[in-house]
This record gives structure tokens, C-alpha cells and sequence, in this order.
């Protein structure tokens, strides 16, 4: 607790507040989880050929979830090999990485099909996955406020790509119930979106 008072205090300070390369995490241990295991490319249980066909798979997710929205026409929804900029293939590639370390937490793990497999949707998502879907919404929710934070964001009143700021970043317990769908949803995409990639969620004891 020692730290997390010496932080505020920082953060009280006008001087600190305007230090660019000084952000304040919002107070949610799966954000600080999230913050430390950034480098979760680490973690990633199978090859780099496994980890970008999910990346680009998450990617293709993103563009048709944005087909109707305003965010249409922005450079982060172009095709993955037709000029998409790097970082936003290396924004796919983190939260491909990290759904890896969710699943773990959760008690799956990620194993390759077989070459010709091609489970159904419901063939593709492993027993107990619906009970855990809001504990690893929650843990999405956190990697979210992680990356987002390490790329200069800060919660702000509007979603602003200039100003980079954000009204979501903060807690789960404060999110709207809205959001929180949309990280729920996210979630129950995973098995779909993993089998298109090649890709199975199985239970841990299966795994092993």
C-alpha cells in the first residue's frame, strides 16, 4: 500500500501531471497485471506463424465490426497486408499474444489443428468456456487499459485519437454495462476467431 500512496502523491503534484512519459494506471489489478506482462509475446505458448494468423484473424474481426461505424475509413482498418501501419499490426499482435495468458488464467490453453480440421463454432468452444466468460472479459478489459496507457492514452471525457484520451479506462467496476458487453462479446468470439487461425481452446488437463 506504501507504493500506491507515494504514487498518488506523485500524481497530486501539477509538475508530475504534465510529465508525458508519467501516466496513472486506473486502480484494477488485471490492468497491472496486463501492465507488467506487456511483453507477452514471451508468453505466447506456439510459434510466431500461429501468433500473426491470430493477429490478423482479431484484425479481420476489428475491420467488420467496423464496417458501420465512423471508424470506417481510418487507417487502422486496413487489410493486414494492403498498408496497414506497424502499429497497428503490433496492437493486433499484443492482444492476439495476451488472449494466450487469459485463457491460462482461465484454465485453457491454446493447442494447433490438425491440417483439413474445421470445427464448428460450438465444436470450436471447450466445456466450462460460458462460465468463465466475465472473468476473462474482465481480464480483456485490463489488457485494453495497459496498452492503451503505454501508448500515451489518458482518461479523458471524449474518445479522442488527437488528444488520445478515453472515457473507458478505468476500473471494470466503473465501466458501463454497455462496454462491458463489448468485452464480453469480444471473449465470445475467441473460439471462432482461434479456430479460423488454426487454432483450439482446450482445458489445461487436455493440453498437458
Amino acid at each position: 500500500m506504501g507504493h500506491v500512496v507515494a504514487a498518488d502523491a506523485i500524481l497530486q503534484c501539477s509538475f508530475w501531471r504534465e510529465v508525458q512519459t508519467i501516466a496513472e494506471l486506473p486502480h484494477d489489478a488485471d490492468t497491472w497485471s496486463a501492465f507488467v506482462n506487456s511483453a507477452c509475446s514471451d508468453l505466447w505458448p506456439l510459434d510466431d506463424e500461429a501468433l500473426e494468423r491470430a493477429a490478423v484473424m482479431a484484425h479481420e474481426a476489428y475491420v467488420n465490426g467496423c464496417k458501420s461505424s465512423a471508424a470506417k475509413h481510418h487507417e487502422s482498418v486496413l487489410p493486414w497486408d494492403e498498408g496497414l501501419p506497424d502499429v497497428y499490426k503490433r496492437s493486433n499482435i499484443h492482444q492476439a499474444a495476451y488472449v494466450s495468458v487469459i485463457l491460462e488464467a482461465a484454465g485453457f490453453t491454446l493447442l494447433k489443428l490438425e491440417h483439413g480440421q474445421t470445427p464448428s463454432d460450438e465444436e470450436a468452444k471447450p466445456a466450462g468456456y460460458d462460465e468463465k466468460v466475465e472473468e476473462m472479459a474482465r481480464m480483456e478489459h485490463g489488457r485494453y487499459c495497459a496498452e492503451r496507457v503505454a501508448d500515451g492514452w489518458r482518461l479523458g471525457p471524449d474518445n479522442d485519437p488527437v488528444k488520445k484520451t478515453n472515457p473507458t479506462l478505468v476500473p471494470w467496476e466503473e465501466l458501463s454495462e454497455a462496454m462491458r458487453n463489448f468485452d464480453r462479446q469480444a471473449v465470445e468470439q475467441w473460439p471462432g476467431l482461434l479456430s479460423d487461425a488454426g487454432l483450439k481452446i482446450v482445458p489445461k488437463d487436455v493440453g498437458s
